[in-house]
């Protein structure tokens, strides 16, 4: 009798239940939701009374830059745009496209060639290395928006993009060309300040470097006992002068943007505007910088390319290390010197042979005094891709029981800084070089 009860009660549970059910937990249908979603991003992007400033993240983990582009936005799907990639971008609107679509969430796509492209291309036509050239995106997941800010998340590299409100005075202005302008003031003043640094309420002076091609903004710093701090965040011209796309931390204040607006020029931060100054000499030593434990510890090349403006006997042994790989259908993907810790140096490079990256890895004791770094003649450490040859003999002699004096490297282009070398103690003129880094 149970049984049959059952039997009887199920279909009764059944019509009592409605097929929605589950959809309405959220109040609508799901073809709603990405409706209201896609409807919703679609109409604040028209909203502002003149255009976006969009800040994008671009690169790796750990070397990001940053890109301010100024786009209007049309309900036909296009747009006007332009970038601080160059003057040309940062002076002249590039009309394009774009698509709001459904991809597991509303998103934005830039969906023919534009200056945002430039960032994606694949060579280094525009810049960038060889074969992601800045890795970048065109198509950005949205994550939320407030009264005056939209922010996207990039579908492939998950880098941040940023959009701000701007009104018709800033329109004015990018019709007059003035980001180009300003570009070009932002440049010359780091030209010709090369020791540029502010000062808070005390004596302490904060170096101040860009890196164009990387666009990196750091402050270094040597606080009262003697210990080394530095900050680096991506960097991208504005109509205002620059601004740090991640604001840097320190001490109790913020900085988020170098205001070149007026006469001066002046270091933004959450207490209060600092005016930047010169120093005849670097702030700081490069022996004080760099160590297993500084704010730098690492010489990188990214790519195949050297930096350029730098005349060194050690670009021929560079060329023929380049051209080895290529021999043997690869590239160059990085090379890197590292202090692991106190006893322990690195060698590193990195090849790519189709979507594979290998590493060859060499590692050696080391001393460090008096600004003298002395490898050991024979290697710690190797690993297979190293005892296979990826290292030619050549590059592997020069460093194997070298002795090197660090030092900054100097380049001809204003737009390479930051850039330290190993000066052979034998011969000077042949001193591998490539930029600042922490690994």
């Amino acid at each position: 009798m149970r049984k049959i009860f059952l039997l009887l009660f199920i279909p009764i549970l059944l019509i009592g239940c409605k097929k929605d059910g589950a959809a309405l937990l959220f109040d609508a249908a799901p073809e709603e939701r990405m409706a209201q979603q896609l409807a919703e991003l679609e109409n604040k992007l028209l909203e502002s009374e003149g255009a976006w400033k969009a800040s994008l993240n671009t690169g790796t983990s750990t070397n990001k830059g940053a890109y301010n582009f100024y786009i209007d936005f049309n309900n036909d799907n296009t747009c006007k745009m332009q970038g601080d990639l160059t003057n040309e971008t940062a002076s002249v609107w590039h009309e394009t496209t774009y698509r709001i679509i459904w991809a597991m969430n509303a998103s934005l796509l830039f969906d023919t060639f534009t200056y945002i492209t430039m960032l994606q291309e694949p060579s280094n036509s525009y810049g960038g290395t060889a074969p992601h050239g800045y890795r970048s995106d065109i198509e950005f997941e949205y994550i939320r928006s407030t009264a005056d800010s939209v922010f996207f998340k990039g579908k492939k590299y998950s880098h941040d993009l940023v959009l701000t409100k701007i009104d018709q005075d800033d329109m004015a202005a990018l019709d007059n060309g003035e980001l180009a302008s300003m570009r070009d003031n932002v440049i010359d003043y780091f030209s010709n300040n090369t020791n540029a640094y502010f000062l808070m309420d005390s004596d302490i002076k904060y170096a101040v470097a860009i890196d164009r091609g990387g666009k990196t903004l750091s402050v270094t710093w040597l606080d009262n006992e003697d210990k080394v701090h530095s900050q680096t965040s991506g960097f991208a011209y504005s109509l205002t002068g620059i601004d740090i796309f991640q604001p840097i931390n320190m001490e109790e204040t913020t900085l988020s943007k170098i205001d070149f607006t007026g006469s001066s020029v002046n270091m933004v931060s959450s207490s209060g505007h600092y005016e930047m100054k010169n120093n005849p000499t670097p702030i700081l030593p490069i022996t004080t910088l760099f160590g297993p434990t500084g704010a730098f510890n690492a010489i990188v090349i990214e790519g195949a390319t050297l930096p350029n403006g730098v005349s060194s006997e050690f670009n021929t042994l560079w060329t023929n290390q380049v051209a080895f790989l290529a021999a043997n259908s690869s590239t160059m993907e990085y090379f890197r010197f590292s202090l692991v810790n106190s006893v322990t140096a690195r060698l590193s490079l990195g090849f790519r042979q189709g979507s594979t990256v290998y590493v060859a890895t060499v590692e050696y004791n080391y001393t460090f005094v008096d600004g003298i770094i002395t490898l050991s003649s024979t290697p710690t450490l190797t690993n297979g891709n190293y005892n296979n040859g990826w290292i030619n003999a050549a590059m592997r002699n020069y460093f194997l029981g070298g002795q090197f004096k660090l030092d900054y490297v100097t380049s001809s282009n204003p737009e390479v800084v930051n850039i330290g070398g190993l000066y052979p103690v034998s011969t000077p003129s042949s001193f591998f070089y490539g930029r600042l880094g922490k690994l």
